[in-house]
């Protein structure tokens, strides 16, 4: 599936299959465009790594590489008429920044920017190869210029907004009115307050931190660089010892289907302002992982007894 939905130039879609079916406010469907939000290209380019290191199939690190050069190709530079360098949630096809849902404009993202410099400089480390570091400068340097005045800020701890406009880089925020779909709309403005509750307008970046980790990973050779991955790899994870009765559990717990059910909170879409919760029976993602991991945990740990 990963393989099949990877386009050419080693992006992914926000959804798979294409449809195309998602048109609001204005603004065409963005589930076909290459997508950065909730780790889309970044968790599924490590996910094909792994695959490569456990399984050895060559077209699973091709696969993997083509997303990580896409990084490179996906970041936005603009220079007239003030500098922005960095990346966005997603990007439309023809690579330039685009909005998703109502409350997210098409605008240059600090926090993925941040995701995309980390990525950047870790697959230096794991192929040697310093074209993964070369977009890295112009990227911290937006992010130095991207301070939020203070007039902004909504605490002492934000120093960044969540988006940043295009061709200008004044903060972008979003606002909401009303309580549900038939009554509510988003908008966006320059306006530092009455910010939506289910989505921060504003986060902390330490530039700092970035600035100097890349340093250091930059003054690395190649091969110091490689060395320095493969040690980090080769460290052991400690597998927890887990009880056969906790797995019994487990497995008792299953329906005839395979699937785990249990109680979710979900909000209640009808009011979205005050966000009340309803509770429900559902199969949770979170809930399968904690699972999958203990029953993988106890299988790694009996082949070492």
């Amino acid at each position: 599936f990963i393989l099949e939905s990877q386009y050419p130039n080693g992006a992914w879609p926000q959804r798979y299959p294409l449809s195309n079916e998602y048109p609001h406010d204005g603004h065409d469907d963005y589930t076909p465009y290459y997508t950065f939000n909730d780790g889309v290209i970044t968790n599924n380019v490590h996910l094909l790594l792994k695959a490569y290191e456990k399984l050895g199939i060559e077209k699973y690190r091709e696969a993997a590489h083509r997303g990580m050069d896409f990084i490179i190709i996906a970041q936005y530079i603009n220079r007239d008429p003030v500098f922005q360098a960095g990346w966005s949630a997603q990007h439309d096809m023809s690579m330039k920044p685009a909005a998703a849902r109502a409350y997210e404009p098409a605008a240059i993202s600090p926090g993925y920017t941040v995701q995309c410099i980390r990525d950047l400089g870790m697959f230096y480390m794991m192929t040697g190869n310093r074209k993964y570091l070369t977009v890295i400068p112009d990227a911290i340097t937006w992010l130095e210029k991207s301070y939020l005045p203070d007039d902004h800020k909504m605490n002492d701890r934000v120093t960044h907004a969540t988006f940043y406009e295009l061709g200008t880089n004044k903060p972008l925020y979003a606002h909401r009115e009303g309580t549900n779909r038939e009554t509510g709309r988003y908008w966006i403005d320059y306006e530092p307050r009455n910010f939506p509750g289910h989505y921060g307008m504003q986060q902390r970046i330490n530039v700092e931190a970035v600035k100097k980790e890349f340093e250091r990973v930059n003054a690395l050779s190649p091969e110091e660089a490689m060395a320095e991955y493969r040690t980090k790899k080769s460290a052991e994870r400690t597998v927890p010892s887990v009880k056969s009765t906790d797995v019994e559990r487990i497995i008792q717990a299953l329906d005839n289907r395979g699937a785990w059910l249990t109680e979710l909170s979900i909000p209640n879409y009808e009011d979205l302002v005050n966000n009340p919760r309803r509770k429900l029976p559902g199969i949770s993602t979170r809930e399968f992982l904690r699972n999958m991991h203990t029953l993988l945990d106890f299988l790694e740990s009996s082949k070492k007894r």
